[in-house]
């Protein structure tokens, strides 16, 4: 019984190294971090220390000789379980942050090798019982016992801290799990065979399946470290046959060598063998490699020809619309569609206000579940394409990568605690900002909303592919900004063509105008003066007729003269050099004037006129001769366009100012002529339609349409404002508002006032006697 049982053994102890061996010429073929297969190496050998020497310590017939093999094993057990520690936080990238803890962990690891090797403290005796080893413990032994659980007690804590991460990944979680049935397995294994069973039952004969649990834990971690670099079955299965071989050669050459010649051989067997054991690693590599740069080449192909094939649905997607908000709505769904992202918000870059608009955010995956979680959590939404503008830092020449959406895109949410929850909800763990350039400018970004954990896995293939994304959605947006002023530009050039349009036939009304206006003044001073050369040639020129044509050719002389100074005092209006010198006026005495200069018009037309002026009117403060000259224009226009009826003129104390209100009830004007009237060259109709010249019979007077053209920009001068009411048929109301005088100080004195009106006066005398 016992000879089969050391048999069983002796067969699980070489497995267990040939499996050893397997996984540390496995884990080293890898691609795996240098560190980690550092670790692991060591940790197989330690494991050989263990199992081997404490195998070996059973088989020893001699106690000395089995208690040197047994406290030889027992030593390396803290440091294979620091070792575990190391790999955990290797694994975990914490490394730094404890490396003070595994500083101490080394150095109390040293202190039990020495006292373990050199003392009794932890093994003080053995004792063989029917052959079975039994092992007489030390005082320390609980110490020894305690480090191991308190370095398995971290392990777990380091490992259950990291798996109940929120950002985790599935695949880490993964791993975690594993480490964590293997080491609960590892640990549970050691307490019950290597400790509770012998030290309270007295059951010491399966210490060895403590020490074997060791090569499954080892598989686990090996299994962890390759699994995203695995070489397949094929290495695995050949590193296992080689460790067999070379295994088995070596336990021949040192345990069943009868003679020093046949020990040589074997010995010299096994050093050919193991160059040759090597080579056929290296062939098997390099088959597998070869065959993965194929299959890796075959994918970046496949992978680049998706991209192309995604990049020609985007690009087309984004350039058939030339609308902005359809070509960003499109290029942020496509993100999920395409790229397979969360979604993205398209973000604008404002020339005017240099600041950021909103233009757009993946609509199913992202903007109704916003939208949906406002309207359940009652939180006010800002991701309206018109609602907010906000600074957002954007780099130029890379990416800009945030973990926090508050961060990232301030402009989407107002609350910081109110992103975090949608960053939850949407399942976003990584934003990536990428500048969208045009031309070396940058005009806005694209945000990607990624699962993925951190930077480092987002491959070089997929940076490009977002950089080229925002490449596509610069051109559409470019092309959908040109396309938009072009159509502005298009509307202008039309508005200017009309324009033009309407200055061609303007320019023709005008000259048409001016040569009628100009010619018939001139006409009638010629003619007169040639039927006077015609009388005195027949000696028939006689005072009287003398008289009556030359008073023909002055007044002629004269409206001509007038009409030019309209023209001249319009080109100062226009030219803004028309000056006015403010005083105190009197308000009355203009009214008075101006009916004086009309008297003789409004008389001849038999027309009534009604004077509505308060005694205590107040004074103006203007230019006396622009003011006189404003209210003669409106007040002759009145005279003028008013057939029958009446002629009232009201002034009336209004706030600051004093309105002035000249009411007739002539022909009147339809809305569209009051709107254009004071405009340069506009005359109301000369001639009203046929079936208002039947119900009227009237015919409108002519002239060049600047007068109130200066007059409405005199007003303005003056600080005052003009406002006409009219209705066709029932006369019309002009009302003109001057500021009152209160103690402003003049800018003209009383005498240049007086020569100002009386080189107005005189000015309208000579136009009084042209007209009559």
């Amino acid at each position: 019984m016992i000879t089969s049982y050391a048999l069983i053994s002796k067969i699980l102890v070489f497995f267990i190294n040939v499996l050893g061996i397997s996984l540390t010429i496995t884990v080293v073929a890898s691609r795996a971090k240098k560190r980690l297969k550092t670790i692991f190496s060591i940790m197989t050998f330690l494991m050989f220390i263990w199992v081997d020497f404490a195998f070996q310590a059973r088989l020893a017939e001699q106690s000395e000789l089995a208690l040197d093999f047994i406290r030889i094993a027992w030593s390396i057990t803290p440091f294979l379980f620091i070792l575990i520690y190391t790999f955990i936080i290797l694994f975990l990238e914490q490394e730094r942050k404890h490396r003070i803890l595994t500083s101490i962990l080394y150095f109390i690891g040293f202190i039990f090798l020495v006292i373990t090797l050199f003392t009794d403290f932890i093994i003080s005796d053995i004792l063989f019982e029917d052959g079975i080893l039994n092992i007489v413990y030390g005082d320390l032994v609980w110490f020894f016992f305690g480090i191991v659980a308190v370095l398995t007690v971290i392990n777990f804590y380091l490992l259950f801290k990291e798996y109940n991460k929120d950002k985790l990944s599935i695949e880490k979680k993964k791993n975690i799990q594993y480490l964590l049935w293997g080491l609960t397995f590892f640990f549970a294994m050691n307490a019950i065979f290597n400790i509770a069973l012998p030290v309270f039952f007295r059951i010491v004969h399966l210490y060895e399946f403590g020490d074997y649990s060791t090569i499954i834990f080892l598989s686990i971690i090996a299994f962890i470290i390759v699994q995203r670099n695995l070489l397949g079955i094929k290495v695995m299965g050949s590193a296992f046959i080689v460790s067999f071989l070379g295994s088995f050669l070596l336990l021949d050459t040192l345990l069943y060598s009868s003679s020093l010649d046949q020990r040589l051989s074997k010995l010299l067997i096994l050093l050919i063998y193991v160059p040759f054991a090597y080579f056929l690693i290296q062939s098997v590599l390099n088959e597998i490699r070869q065959r993965e740069l194929l299959a890796k080449s075959n994918r970046e192909l496949s992978a680049r020809n998706h991209e192309l094939d995604t990049l020609f649905r985007i690009t087309n997607e984004i350039v058939t619309t030339l609308d902005a908000k359809v070509v960003a709505q499109r290029a942020s769904n496509l993100v999920a569609e395409e790229m397979g992202y969360i979604g993205a918000a398209i973000i604008s870059k404002n020339k005017t206000t240099t600041r950021n608009e909103f233009l757009s955010l993946t609509e199913h995956n992202v903007r109704d579940k916003i939208f949906n979680f406002m309207m359940e959590e009652e939180y006010q939404c800002s991701t309206d394409h018109r609602s907010k503008y906000k600074d957002i830092p954007i780099n130029e020449n890379n990416f800009v990568i945030s973990e926090s959406l508050d961060e990232a895109l301030p402009i989407l949410m107002p609350d910081e605690d109110q992103a975090k929850e949608i960053q939850k909800l949407l399942g976003i763990r990584l934003i990536i900002n990428a500048p969208i350039k045009v031309q070396n400018e940058i005009i806005g970004l694209v945000s990607f909303f990624l699962a993925k954990e951190s930077e480092e896995e987002i491959t070089s293939r997929e940076f490009d592919m977002m950089q080229t994304f925002a490449f596509q959605v610069g051109i559409g947006l470019e092309n959908a900004r040109l396309f938009k002023e072009l159509e502005e530009l298009s509307k202008t050039l039309a508005e200017k063509n009309l324009q033009l349009e309407e200055y061609a036939k303007k320019e023709k009304d005008i000259l048409d105008i001016m040569g009628h206006e100009l010619r018939t003044p001139i006409t009638i001073v010629r003619n007169s003066l040639a039927f006077l050369k015609t009388l005195a040639k027949r000696g028939e020129v006689k005072p009287g007729k003398l008289n009556h044509y030359i008073d023909v050719a002055l007044r002629s002389a004269r409206r001509e003269i007038n009409i030019i100074e309209t023209m001249l005092s319009a080109t100062k209006v226009e030219g803004g050099k028309i000056e006015i010198f403010r005083t105190k006026v009197d308000s009355k005495d203009v009214i008075d004037e101006a009916v004086i200069g009309q008297r003789e018009n409004i008389k001849a037309k038999d027309l009534e006129l009604n004077l509505e002026i308060p005694e205590n009117i107040p004074p103006i403060y203007a230019d006396r001769s622009r003011v006189q000259e404003i209210i003669d224009n409106f007040l002759s226009n009145a005279v003028k366009y008013t057939k029958e009826g009446s002629v009232t003129i009201k002034a009336e104390e209004k706030g600051s100012s004093v309105q002035f209100s000249i009411i007739d009830t002539g022909y009147g004007m339809t809305d569209e002529q009051i709107e254009r009237l004071g405009t340069k060259f506009y005359r109301v109709k000369q001639h009203v339609n046929d079936d208002k010249q039947r119900l009227y019979n009237v015919v409108r007077p002519g002239g060049t349409g600047l007068g109130l053209y200066v007059t409405f920009n005199l007003v303005k001068l003056h600080g005052g404002k003009v406002e006409v009411e009219s209705e066709e048929g029932k006369g019309s109301t002009f009302k003109f508002t001057i500021p009152k005088y209160i103690g402003q100080e003049s800018e003209v004195d009383d005498a240049k006032s007086k020569d100002l009106l009386q080189e107005y006066r005189k000015k309208r005398k000579g136009d009084q006697v042209s007209d009559q």
